[in-house]
This record gives structure tokens, C-alpha cells and sequence, in this order.
């Protein structure tokens, strides 16, 4: 069995990863850890439990990937890949691509570029009014 920090040092390898990658950042959360490849996220969720959600299980982790996946999609189905197995073999270890046991579950993503987030463009004056009115409309129309 792989321990999270067994993972996280495999997942912060670019090696790791089926697509050519040159670099990985690995950055942690309370709940996650989330690895910026060149072109895709993956994000592994922590094996924790809090009174408001619960990671604790393998079959838990797995659950809340493919909610993650079906819940984002409906409003960036573009970005939200979907869910990968991190796999386990006695001969080889860790794989995102292999046979093996599944020892954990990866959210996909497409990476998007840092210059397209809403707190960049803010800081640099590239968000207007009909910006503010399309996401609010879009918002009210979704919920």
C-alpha cells in the first residue's frame, strides 16, 4: 500500500505522467494536493476527515472525484477531464497508466492559463462591466 507522501513524491515527478511533461508543481491544500502539469491538473484528494466532508476511505475519495467531475461540468465541461486511477504494481509501482491495484483516484483537468483567471485580470484592470453582467446572468440562469 502507498502512502500519501509516497504518492505526492511520485505524482511531483514528471515522469509520472502519460503525456510529455517537463516540469510539475505540487502544491498542497487542507484538503488536496493538487499537480500542475504542463497542459493538465490533477488533483489527489488527502485520505482526511472534518465534520464537513470525509476522504477517509478509498471509495470515499472516489466518490467525491466523479461528483467533482459531474458537478463542475455543467459549467466548464471544457476543463473538467475526468477521473483517473493511480494504480499500484508489485513490479513497477506507482502508475497512472499500468495495471495494477487502485491505490487512489485523480481529478483531470485541463490547465488553464494563469493569465485567464478572474484575480489576475482583476489585478490587472482586464475585467468590465459586460464581464460582470455576462457572469451574473450566466449564474442566475444556472441556478
Amino acid at each position: 500500500m502507498a502512502t500519501l507522501a509516497e504518492k505526492v513524491r511520485f505524482l511531483s515527478d514528471p515522469s509520472a505522467y502519460p503525456r510529455i511533461t517537463k516540469s510539475v508543481e505540487a502544491k498542497e491544500t487542507h484538503m488536496s494536493w493538487v499537480f500542475l502539469a504542463e497542459d493538465r491538473v490533477y488533483k489527489l484528494k488527502k485520505p482526511v476527515k472534518y465534520p464537513f466532508l470525509d476522504f477517509s476511505t478509498l471509495r470515499r475519495r472516489q466518490f467525491y472525484c466523479e461528483e467533482e467531475i459531474r458537478l463542475n461540468r455543467r459549467l466548464a465541461e471544457e476543463t473538467y477531464l475526468g477521473v483517473v486511477p493511480l494504480r499500484f504494481e508489485r513490479i513497477g509501482g506507482l502508475n497512472l497508466t499500468g495495471q495494477g491495484r487502485i491505490v487512489d483516484w485523480l481529478v483531470e483537468m485541463k490547465r488553464l492559463s494563469h493569465s485567464d483567471m478572474l484575480d489576475t485580470r482583476l489585478v490587472e484592470n482586464r475585467v468590465t462591466e459586460a464581464d460582470v453582467r455576462d457572469i451574473g446572468d450566466l449564474m442566475a440562469r444556472f441556478y
